[in-house]
């Protein structure tokens, strides 16, 4: 964040530049807002999110854990989140997204690592498998870690 001085005894923030940073940087993810001065509690929920992906990559994030972002959303907002989870993947950033809601999962993703009761029971690439094979890893119904460790 750029800061300036006052009379060279007081930093205060450069309100222009972070401005100019934050509009470049909503460009390159194609994100529109009617003004990039509103608040943040006067934005949609797809917008509050588009502001916290675009905090993380201003700082020059590494990769991306995106917990149910989509959750609370309108279809709307959700098919927006998911655009911009899909931006980030092309441009190499590493997205981790979790998530129960398998439409979501199947739209953004190249492979799916499914958890059960704490332990990796399975990963797949997105393209070799369905939504009812991955639901029933999820519920335990399938569970390839227990055929790699072989008879007990």
């Amino acid at each position: 964040m750029k800061r300036s001085l006052l009379g060279g005894l007081i930093r205060v923030l450069d309100q222009q530049a972070m401005h100019d940073a934050s509009r470049e940087l909503l460009e390159t993810l194609d994100v529109q807002f009617p003004s990039l001065m509103a608040r943040i509690d006067n934005l949609s929920g797809g917008q509050r999110q588009a502001v916290a992906i675009s905090r993380a990559l201003y700082w020059r994030a590494k990769l991306l854990i995106m917990d149910e972002p989509t959750n609370n959303l309108g279809v709307v907002e959700q098919r927006k989140v998911l655009d911009l989870i899909l931006r980030l993947r092309d441009q190499g950033i590493p997205v981790i997204l979790i998530s129960h809601t398998m439409h979501d999962v199947f739209a953004v993703t190249n492979r799916i690592v499914v958890m059960h009761r704490g332990r990796k029971v399975a990963e797949k690439k997105t393209a070799e498998t369905n939504h009812q094979e991955i639901v029933q890893y999820m519920v335990g119904a399938l569970d390839d870690s227990r055929v790699a460790e072989g008879p007990a």
